[in-house]
């Protein structure tokens, strides 16, 4: 298990995975937020609830996970030929939820 590892892309940047877990199953990207509030999603298309209101929001943690599974995929690549891709996994994971409340 790792936290906050620094993975480099091929524009010469770099992009952050929260939590990396190595294990028998697989390799786990785990994108980790820690949202206060009431937040829904459909297909994709994330929004905050604002008193009576519902904002949509710009950043989809769905589509930044999706993200850094692809760069991890390309960075393996370069270090391990024949890297399974289906091992790569990239869930995203709120840590404020409780009994159903996030």
């Amino acid at each position: 298990m790792l936290n906050n590892v620094v993975i480099p892309t091929k524009a010469g940047k770099s992009t952050e995975i929260d939590l990396l877990l190595v294990g028998n199953t697989g390799v786990y990207l785990v994108e980790v937020k820690t949202w206060k509030g009431a937040y829904a999603a459909y297909k994709d298309k994330w929004k905050v609830r604002n008193g009576k209101q519902w904002i949509p929001l710009d950043k989809s943690p769905t589509q930044q996970s999706l993200y850094h599974q692809k760069i991890f995929s390309q960075w393996i690549d370069s270090k391990i030929t024949n890297f399974p891709k289906e091992s790569i996994i990239a869930p995203v994971i709120f840590r404020e939820c409780r009994l159903g409340r996030c």
